[in-house]
């Protein structure tokens, strides 16, 4: 049992080096595993594309008053702010 912070790098580690009885059961958690890390790599990518074009001059206006609505300024992010 994992008994430590729940997804961080350790906790990744972690997960990869467990091991079951049944083989099946393993291919279904590696498949899992592999789709969640296939998902963190796809946000990744994504938020640094967005990052990219939160910047542009275009959008620093909407980017900026979208980032001061209390609910959004976290996926935006302060550095995003014109």
């Amino acid at each position: 049992m994992y008994d430590r912070k729940a997804w961080t790098q350790t906790h990744g580690w972690w997960l990869s080096a467990q091991s079951f009885e049944h083989v099946n059961t393993e291919l279904a958690f590696i498949d899992n595993l592999a789709a969640g890390d296939g998902l963190v790599a796809r946000k990744q990518a994504l938020d640094q594309r967005l990052s990219h074009v939160a910047r542009e001059p275009e959008f620093c206006p909407l980017v900026s008053r979208a980032a001061s609505v209390p609910w959004t300024g976290h996926a935006l992010g302060a550095d995003y702010r014109a």
